[in-house]
């Protein structure tokens, strides 16, 4: 009985096509789309890549913290204050939770993980970045 059904729903597909029949394009369809496309090109604005943090500035930042390590490594203090003396913070700093987690012990496969981790994250990001670049090329 589906059969049959099918069968006559596919004549009756086939009878409406044909007396619809074929559309096809005017001659100069391709033109005219051509036409369009390159009118459409020459409109569009090209906006031209801009880093936001320029090259002297990224110089001038890795020499700001160059710098300050410098000074913390050979100064000692950075400052007389002495945060961690007041009340509120030494019962934090003199809890057992500072004390136990000097105990620690890390295994050697969390280790591996985290250090492949870090590893196959760095190559994604450089693959990624050569992806990138070459499916939109900065002009």
């Amino acid at each position: 009985m589906e059969t049959k059904r099918d069968s006559e729903f596919d004549d009756y597909l086939k009878q409406a096509i044909q007396e619809v029949g074929i559309d096809s394009p005017s001659v100069n369809f391709t033109d005219g789309v051509m036409g369009k496309i390159k009118l459409s090109q020459n409109t569009t604005k090209v906006i031209l890549y801009r880093p936001l943090i320029s090259s002297a500035g990224w110089i001038g930042i890795a020499f700001g913290v160059l710098a300050f390590l410098i000074f913390v490594f050979f100064e000692g203090k950075v400052s007389s204050i002495e945060y961690f003396s007041g009340p509120k913070w030494d019962i934090l700093m003199n809890s057992n939770f500072w004390q136990r987690a000097t105990e620690w012990r890390i295994s050697k496969t969390v280790i591996y993980g985290f250090a492949f981790l870090a590893l196959f994250m760095s190559i994604q990001v450089v693959l990624l970045k050569h992806h990138f670049d070459k499916r939109y090329k900065l002009r």
